[in-house]
């Protein structure tokens, strides 16, 4: 598996969802914020941009999933999104890899993936309904929103330009 860096600054307060940042040095180069959801821990009115992919782990031996979340910051390259998105989420499955000291992924125990689009017809958006907080995350290219209700999603996606028929509160 290619090299990636986890870097944390131990000078600076981070959100309290902020792991830290993955570096990856040889190309496509980046760096990404690198976020857990922890239920009750969310920061309210979370805003972020830029292309991002939501994954998941769960390990075997207890069964818990944990849910997260890659935001590229910085790329020293000129690559298109579909390059950028397959670098993010080659970076999220090391990630997974490390946080059970595992570095060879068919060895793994635990259960990685990514977080599916939620309907075909919408490619790249997706929706965790998040049932601690009563909220929704909103995975989408450009960003990553949280909203307190699924008619404030809706409403938000509706002005990005999709049909709000798509999206039906049961569907998520």
């Amino acid at each position: 598996m290619e090299s990636y860096y986890l870097c944390i600054n131990p000078l600076k307060r981070q959100q309290s969802s902020k792991i830290g940042y993955i570096h990856h040095a040889s190309p496509p180069r980046f760096f990404a914020q690198l976020h857990k959801i922890i239920p009750n821990h969310l920061p309210w009115g979370i805003t972020l941009k830029g292309i991002n992919q939501l994954f998941y782990y769960s390990q075997s031996a207890d069964n818990e999933t944990e849910y997260y979340f890659i935001l590229l910051e910085d790329s020293n390259d000129q690559t298109d999104r579909t390059s950028s998105l397959d670098a993010l989420n080659q970076a999220a499955r090391w990630y997974s890899c490390v946080l059970y000291n595992q570095f060879i992924p068919e060895a793994n125990t635990g259960r990685f993936a990514l977080v599916n689009d939620l309907i075909v017809e919408v490619p790249g958006v997706k929706i965790l309904y998040l049932e601690v907080d009563r909220c929704y995350l909103l995975s989408y290219p450009d960003g990553i929103e949280l909203f307190d209700t699924f008619k404030d999603l809706r409403d938000f996606l509706t002005e990005l330009g999709y049909q709000a028929e798509l999206f039906k509160e049961e569907t998520h």
